[in-house]
């Protein structure tokens, strides 16, 4: 819900890219908030690396709910990254996501 209302009042040169309009990545923030997972999460079995910025401050709570309802999920918060970790963080997101496939190859 935050993150809607957030969205709803960037610019469009921030919420637009790669084709995909303002008004349709709206549609898919809504339609994923209004998606609940929580009772298919404890039928996952494979390896599960949930993976968030300590400073995403909408996603950690998902994050935290999603590794915390599927069986033998790890968590790892990147500390001092936002919500797009893999580019503010690059070489600690990368070393997370290496240690892990490489324990679960």
């Amino acid at each position: 819900m935050l993150q809607s209302a957030v969205m709803r009042v960037l610019p469009v040169s921030v919420v637009s890219s790669g084709g995909v309009s303002k008004r349709q990545m709206l549609a898919v923030v809504d339609a994923v908030a209004k998606t609940e997972l929580s009772d298919e999460l404890a039928s996952i079995a494979a390896p599960t690396l949930v993976l968030c910025g300590s400073k995403d401050r909408v996603n950690l709570p998902a994050a935290r709910a999603f590794a915390g309802g599927i069986p033998d999920a790890e968590l790892r918060i990147i500390e001092g990254a936002g919500h797009q970790s893999n580019t503010q963080a690059p070489e600690r997101f990368s070393a997370i996501l290496n240690a892990f496939l490489s324990r679960t190859a």
